[in-house]
């Protein structure tokens, strides 16, 4: 499995961050860059950038997985071994966002027998309107794995917060004790947008959780983007040396689509 330039990575410290910078020669987190929707050949021709992520949608009849958007797409001329062969050839990282749960276990077949030496996140929403059980990842997770786990809804408060980390504590992926988490690293994948209304219960939930990451994003169909300002406000209020941000910034389209959003 991959190791980071500067060596091995201890399971469930917050080091694993620092040596992902290391390994992509990055002052901070925040400057890591993303290629979204890799869910074609074409696309993944096309892209240019450290990390890469890609749907896993559907399941082919030949038991070969699928990058694809599922629901809206369910066919693709991409598959999973193809997209882990290309990867590995361009030493960039890779974030899987499963789509069904029952793509859970084919994944985790193929990962464990391809042993690549890039990093690989495994993502997917599985808190507040989730759509994928936390368990379902938790069964298959070993220290080597690297869950993204996100959070869908409009408000993350102290009792979304607290239920987040009973959930994690009995799911077996956090070590009640000690606040350690059991596989490699956990980043927890938030809405740039509703983390600037939630930073103080972010900061809490890193503060109770100190071997995890913050993963901020914009959508890829939102037209609007962050300002500087707002982008300036989440710096300055999270501990950026734990904090990917994968967001989209707003241009004078995006200022024209807020504007219509509130005129």
């Amino acid at each position: 499995m991959w190791k980071a330039a500067v060596g091995s990575l201890m399971v469930g410290l917050s080091s694993y961050v620092d040596d992902l910078c290391n390994c992509f020669h990055i002052p901070e987190p925040s400057s890591l860059t993303w290629a979204h929707a890799v869910d074609s050949q074409a696309e993944l021709k096309a892209a240019d950038a450290m990390f890469y992520e890609s749907d896993a949608g559907a399941l082919a009849e030949d038991g070969r997985v699928i990058m694809c958007h599922f629901p809206t797409q369910t066919t693709s001329d991409l598959y999973l071994d193809q997209l882990l062969s290309a990867v590995e050839k361009r030493k960039t990282g890779l974030k899987i966002d499963i789509k069904l749960e029952k793509l859970v276990a084919p994944i985790g077949d193929l990962l464990s027998r391809v042993k690549l030496d890039v990093p690989v996140w495994w993502n997917a929403d599985v808190f507040g309107k989730k759509k994928l059980p936390l368990k379902a990842l938790a069964d298959v997770a070993t220290k080597d794995t690297v869950l993204s786990l996100g959070y869908i809804g409009t408000s993350f408060g102290e009792a979304e917060r607290k239920d987040v980390i009973k959930q994690l504590t009995d799911s077996g992926l956090m070590l009640p004790e000690s606040g350690e988490v059991s596989c490699r690293h956990i980043t927890f994948a938030f809405s740039a947008r509703l983390a600037l209304s939630s930073t103080s219960e972010l900061v809490e939930l890193l503060d109770a959780l100190p071997s995890t990451s913050l993963t901020l994003w914009t959508g890829v169909n939102d037209p609007r983007g962050l300002t500087r300002a707002e982008e300036l406000r989440l710096r300055q209020t999270l501990p950026m040396s734990r904090v990917f941000l994968d967001i989209k910034r707003q241009t004078w389209l995006g200022w024209f689509a807020s504007w219509l959003q509130w005129a």
